[in-house]
């Protein structure tokens, strides 16, 4: 064999194995964030009084839910399938907290400036709501002429969800939310979904946000 094909070769086998070692190690990193992760989700939830349940493989994630300050909390990651229409799957992590008297179902956005845009919006929503066996609530008037032409409300019980929307400035507060980076109102709470937080502080940032919109809502 020449030398230059064994050079060929050579070169070849070293470039497989910097690739290689290069992937290793960035699985190797990964897992140690997410060991790290996973502790420090253990530590809030000893902290906070919540019951903690590690993750076990690549289905059954991690879990942290109890009552906190009074309220119901759950927060858990998730495997969603990203966009664009391919099985390419990433991990997020949701935060839900329960809102007292909150109608089931709520859900406040910004109406979209076109109608085609609105008519997408819609079907989307259709859609998420047929994959996941839920109907999706329909939607209603608030009775608000200047909320109504900005924002969008759906709500499964219309007058219930038209009598608690209007009191106080819950409409203010819900239309606030509709504007913040990953938080909505979800069945009868409120929801962050964003990347796994990884230090105290960050989670303590989101339950911390989140308490203060619960707050907020739950008085009139």
């Amino acid at each position: 064999m020449e030398l230059k094909t064994v050079l060929t070769f050579l070169g070849f086998f070293v470039a497989v194995a910097a690739v290689g070692t290069a992937v290793w190690g960035l699985i190797v990193l990964a897992n140690r964030k997410d060991r790290r992760a996973q502790e420090v989700w253990r530590e809030f939830a000893s902290q906070s009084g919540l019951d903690y349940e590690p993750k076990k493989d690549r289905e059954k994630l991690a879990w942290v839910h109890g009552r906190l300050h009074r309220r119901s909390f759950d927060m858990h990651e998730e495997r969603v399938n990203l966009k664009g229409g391919t099985e390419s799957t990433e991990v997020v992590t949701r935060m839900f907290l329960k809102v007292e008297g909150m109608p089931n179902g709520l859900a406040v956005y910004e109406r979209p400036a076109r109608l085609a845009d609105s008519g997408a919006i819609e079907s989307l929503l259709a859609s998420v709501a047929e994959v996941m066996g839920k109907h999706m609530p329909p939607n209603l008037e608030t009775g608000d002429a200047a909320f109504d032409e900005k924002w969008v409300t759906r709500g499964f019980d219309a007058d219930v969800t038209r009598t608690w929307i209007s009191q106080g400035d819950r409409k203010e507060v819900l239309a606030e939310l509709a504007t913040e980076e990953g938080f909505k109102t979800h069945e009868d709470g409120l929801r962050w979904e964003g990347s796994t937080p990884r230090t105290i502080e960050a989670i303590q940032s989101v339950v911390g946000k989140l308490e203060r919109y619960a707050e907020r809502l739950e008085q009139l």
